[in-house]
């Protein structure tokens, strides 16, 4: 008895899974159909750390912030 009740409980835990697992799958592909257009940003600005031992102060300064 003890050996049925467990697998009645692992079927019913397997098939809330598959349950839960096919609406999952059924979102990304809704999701991967859709037209959805991504907008790339124009700019990146990059953050450089200082110079732990600059040698000059103000080229290091001018280093900090550069925009490609």
């Amino acid at each position: 008895m003890f050996l049925l009740l467990k697998m009645d409980e692992a079927t019913r835990l397997l098939g809330a899974t598959c349950d839960t697992f096919i609406k999952t799958l059924e979102e990304c592909m809704k999701l991967s159909n859709a037209n959805i257009v991504y907008e790339l940003p124009l700019k990146n600005d990059v953050i450089l750390p200082p110079n732990a031992n600059p040698s000059n102060k103000k080229e290091a300064l001018n280093l900090k912030s550069v925009k490609y």
